[in-house]
């Protein structure tokens, strides 16, 4: 065994066996068991995988998306027909069964996991670290492994998306090892990569139209390389490329400062800092950028991996590897604009649950393991510690006055139940703590710089995750399941079930359901179909729809009600009297 396997690679491989049966066994226990409640403050993390699988159920079970022609909902047939066409396989081949969504996702996961240790392995030469570890911070990062269990399109989509970037690395590496010519365009080689990247592109847009927050930063990294590889060859990078950079940042901040000015004092007069932008007020827009739930869900690990990303951005802008042949660094800055602009193109919008982030999952573990492996990457020790990087200090000075924002707000949130209303009071301590780590950071150094002292954070990491995944599987609640399960014995075929949680508790029984959304979706086809059960989600879409016939629900009857977090759900059962 010796002659074909090294110790190396022998250890590599079964910290890999161990780690991948990990990553299957917390993805595949429990499937049926519900989301917890922590991770996201949507309802989606309990309805959509209802949604998501409803047109394919319908196909199943009635051979057409819309079991009835007053049914008015679209589903995602249209604009998701990968999924769609996937979820009809898998019903017609496991039944119609809450775990046979979940499944699907969890299936996407394991594609997902061994995709990123295979192109890490072969993108760095210190390939096999950097891919353990990463997938060890996948294997075990909680809200990561509750999302991969969801019947949601992200998982699916992170596969597609991880396919795009790594064909996209290779085809841009193809180039940058071709130095005189583009003789690489006639290669075998190539055209597969190109293939592969067309048609990845393509499927990630039919799977998920929010696929673009992914693919946009993507090609902006890739298009910059090929730039910057143009420009080596012709011997002009080293003073234009980050001329380019610089003048582009600069005429932005100028464009920018010039937009507020007008806007302000020109063409209407308001209050400084009361800036109206396409994406709203300037204030609540700064704060959803700075603070929100993804953060402070991945306190840790945001800040190792944004410091990464601001590190590879920084190190490209100032032109401090410009004149290296190494392609590292090229995958790094790629995998940096995946990171920040994706992260902008998500924060920015007033709307933006958890699971609208987990396309950055990917770049953010990858970027975190580099930073957690600061002791063998001499370049990255030297930039931290050299002082005449005032201005990367300076960003890395905000980002950990963000991370500590957050972590803040996550403290006061469990503790205190509120977030304090003193701007003075939030922003006070992250201050101070920042100040203090600038202050001992010269103490605190070694932490970084020791590869013993590094393994022992990693393995604080891993069991600070372990425990609430922990936390949640001791005490995880079916409640979805076991409605659903119920549903089926009280409905029979020729009853319907309607409401806006009405999908996803169908997916345990065969019964035929009316989505219904607070917004009248469907409403106008309520009383010409007359379901005769109605679930019903406590508060304002519910009031909505009970008043406009209330002469249905005058003598309805509670048949079951349950609460999920802060939702709470009820299932009536209606007598219909139109007179």
């Amino acid at each position: 065994m010796s002659s074909f396997i090294t110790k190396e690679q022998l250890k590599t491989v079964s910290l890999f066996s161990v780690l991948f049966i990990s990553f299957i066994l917390v993805r595949v226990l429990f499937i049926n068991a519900d989301a917890p409640s922590d991770i996201s403050n949507s309802a989606a993390i309990y309805a959509d995988e209802g949604y998501k699988s409803f047109s394919a159920r319908n196909m199943v079970l009635f051979q057409k998306f819309n079991w009835h022609s007053l049914d008015q909902y679209q589903g995602w047939y249209k604009s998701s027909p990968i999924i769609n066409y996937i979820y009809v396989q898998a019903f017609t081949l496991f039944g119609i069964h809450l775990s046979t969504v979940r499944l699907v996702s969890v299936f996407f996961s394991i594609l997902t996991f061994i995709l990123l240790f295979i192109l890490l392995k072969s993108f760095y030469k210190q390939g096999a670290k950097i891919a353990l570890l990463t997938c060890g911070l996948i294997c075990f990062s909680y809200v990561y492994i509750i999302y991969n269990r969801l019947g949601l399109f992200e998982t699916p989509l992170n596969f597609v998306l991880l396919l795009f970037a790594g064909s996209s690395v290779l085809l841009v590496k193809e180039i940058f090892h071709n130095r005189y010519s583009f003789n690489a365009a006639q290669s075998v080689k190539f055209c597969v990569l190109s293939f592969i990247v067309i048609a990845s592109f393509i499927a990630s847009i039919y799977i998920k139209k929010t696929a673009y927050m992914s693919l946009f930063p993507l090609c902006v990294g890739s298009a910059i390389m090929l730039l910057f590889i143009y420009l080596r060859r012709k011997q002009y990078a080293d003073v234009l490329i980050s001329t380019i950079l610089k003048t582009t940042l600069l005429t932005l901040f100028i464009a920018l400062a010039a937009s507020y000015f007008l806007i302000n004092y020109i063409f209407e007069i308001k209050e400084v800092f009361h800036y109206r932008t396409p994406l709203g007020d300037i204030i609540p827009l700064i704060k959803r950028i700075i603070s929100n739930k993804f953060i402070y869900l991945n306190p840790i690990l945001f800040f190792c991996g944004g410091a990464y990303a601001l590190f590879s951005v920084y190190s490209f802008i100032t032109a401090t590897f410009i004149k290296e042949n190494n392609f590292e660094k090229v995958i790094d800055f790629i995998i940096s604009c995946w990171f920040i602009l994706g992260f902008f193109s998500v924060a920015v919008f007033d709307y933006q649950p958890t699971r609208y982030f987990l396309h950055l999952y990917p770049p953010l573990f990858i970027l975190a393991a580099r930073m957690l492996l600061v002791p063998i990457n001499s370049d990255l020790k030297q930039q931290f510690t050299s002082k005449k990087s005032f201005f990367f200090h300076c960003l890395i000075g905000l980002l950990a006055f963000i991370t500590l924002l957050n972590c803040f707000n996550f403290c006061t949130l469990k503790i205190l139940g509120e977030q304090p209303r003193s701007i003075i009071y939030a922003i006070a301590l992250p201050l101070i703590t920042v100040l203090l780590l600038l202050k001992l950071y010269p103490k605190i150094e070694p932490l970084f710089t020791s590869i013993k002292r590094v393994r022992i954070l990693v393995v604080l990491l891993f069991c600070f995750q372990l425990f609430f995944y922990l936390k949640w599987a001791l005490n995880h609640e079916e409640k979805i399941y076991n409605t659903s399960k119920y549903l089926a014995q009280i409905i029979n075929e020729n009853e319907v079930l309607a409401g806006h949680w009405g999908p996803v508790l169908g997916l345990e029984n065969e019964v035929k359901t009316l989505y219904i959304q607070g917004k009248r979706k469907n409403f106008t086809n309520f009383d010409k179909i007359q379901p005769k059960y109605v679930v019903l989600l406590v508060g304002k879409g519910s009031k909505m729809l009970e008043n406009e016939y209330s002469y249905a629900f005058s003598n309805s009857k509670l048949i079951t009600s349950f609460t999920l977090g802060d939702f709470r759900i009820k299932i009536k059962q209606i007598e219909w009297n139109n007179e």
